[in-house]
């Protein structure tokens, strides 16, 4: 048996309960059942034992973060010690190989899917550009793990310029998307972005240098 109030196990002849001190009746003590309450250290135990399995999923997820940072760390001086300065140009041709043949893809669906071959013609078109913008992302990346101290301030400048080069692109798959599938809305946003685009890269660089300057101070710490 089980008192009704605390769920401690008692004896079936009991008054009271020995933990809680609850006095049970005759007819209380004959219909009490286990199923008919769930103890307290049930529940406590529960809550102990997800709590442990939430704390341990947290120290694995840490583990694989440090071990993953650690690999790539290890990973980039091989790349950077074994390639040089040459290293980030050929990340910059392996992602165009990559993009032409998602480009190839699209093209080969362009009979069924007409708005993926439209996407395809424009990425197309601006095959040249992106792939200026993957050398330069790739030098940046290169020449903040390189030097930090010394390009972290042009850093931000470069990463807004990209962005916004790449938001220009966008807008023109936006248009290319309403054409093929009548969606109006789409043009009217990509315009608006096109109106906004010097405004939207000061606002960024101004964000950046910002959130830079009140975090500098405290790198150290």
């Amino acid at each position: 048996m089980y008192c009704s109030k605390c769920g401690k196990k008692i004896k079936e002849d009991a008054e009271y309960c020995n933990k809680c001190g609850a006095k049970l009746s005759k007819s209380a003590k004959n219909n009490i059942k286990e199923s008919d309450y769930v103890p307290e250290k049930t529940e406590k135990k529960i809550e102990q034992v997800a709590k442990e399995f939430g704390e341990g999923i947290e120290r694995v997820g840490k583990r694989l973060e440090k071990r993953f940072d650690k690999t790539s760390e290890g990973f980039n001086q091989w790349f950077d010690q074994t390639f040089g300065i040459f290293g980030p140009l050929i990340w910059a041709f392996l992602a165009l190989i990559i993009l032409r043949i998602i480009i190839w893809g699209m093209n080969n669906i362009e009979d069924d899917y007409v708005v993926v071959g439209g996407i395809g013609d424009i990425l197309y078109e601006n095959l040249l550009l992106i792939f200026g913008l993957m050398v330069v992302s790739s030098y940046s990346t290169y020449l903040l793990r390189k030097y930090k101290k010394q390009y972290k301030w042009i850093s931000p400048a470069i990463s807004t310029a990209v962005f916004v080069i790449i938001l220009w692109i966008i807008t023109k798959i936006l248009i290319v998307i309403d054409i093929e599938e009548d969606i109006p809305i789409l043009t009217s946003i990509a315009s608006f972005i096109e109106s906004y685009l010097v405004i939207i890269f000061i606002a960024i660089i101004l964000i950046s240098y910002g959130f830079m300057i009140v975090v500098t101070p405290f790198e150290k710490k």
